[in-house]
């Protein structure tokens, strides 16, 4: 039977509009990137603002390894200011500010003070644990740090809050290594940084 080209034409427009419909959620906005648990990950020269405004790139997605707006759902972590006053910076939990988005992450003090590059991409478990657990995570926020000069500490941490909510099926330990910090033409303070993941809750990094 031959089919008006009126009929094609719709069945067209129905196949078109159930893409569409199933690529999105009830809001319109895209669902999140599917998870990758694979044991391994690491990521190199992610480059963050200090918080100023909600859109600003002042928030990580640690689990991906990229920088976002603060106003993005999947952050884990915030460069914040610690006093407003440009010389104290430091990362908070990305849930840290009642806006109802964002991650808890936890963190320990700095594990070291000041790595070469180097040093640090032979860094394969963090220090003093066989293995970890939640609790070995106990702070809100890292270490406070300024402006570096030659100096490169290094910031452990534990994705809890994608753990708890299922985002990941298995515990996220992570190693950041502050590479370089500057300030832009407007004197806005920035930081680069690399890390690694291990997705498995394993208390090992690679090389």
């Amino acid at each position: 039977m031959k089919l008006s080209s009126n009929k094609v034409l719709l069945f067209i427009l129905v196949i078109t509009f159930v893409f569409i419909y199933q690529g999105c959620d009830d809001s319109g906005i895209l669902p999140p990137p599917k998870r990758v648990d694979s044991t391994y990950f690491y990521f190199k020269n992610v480059c963050i603002n200090v918080k100023s405004a909600l859109y600003d790139y002042s928030a990580a997605d640690l689990f991906r390894g990229v920088t976002v707006p603060e106003v993005n759902s999947w952050k884990d972590v915030i460069l914040v200011d610690s006093a407003f006053l440009g010389y104290q910076f430091y990362f908070v939990s990305g849930d840290a500010f009642n806006d109802g988005s964002g991650f808890k992450t936890k963190f320990q003090p700095f594990i070291y003070n000041n790595l070469s590059q180097q040093q640090f991409d032979t860094i394969t478990v963090i220090p003093d644990a066989d293995s970890l657990c939640e609790s070995d995570f106990n702070d809100d926020c890292s270490c406070s740090f300024s402006d570096l000069k030659g100096e490169h500490p290094v910031i452990a941490f534990y994705l809890k809050g994608k753990f708890d909510t299922r985002y990941t099926y298995n515990r996220v330990y992570g190693v950041m290594y502050i590479d370089s910090t500057w300030r832009d033409s407007t004197g806005a303070f920035k930081l680069r940084f690399d890390g690694k993941l291990n997705r498995q809750g394993q208390n090992h990094f690679i090389r």
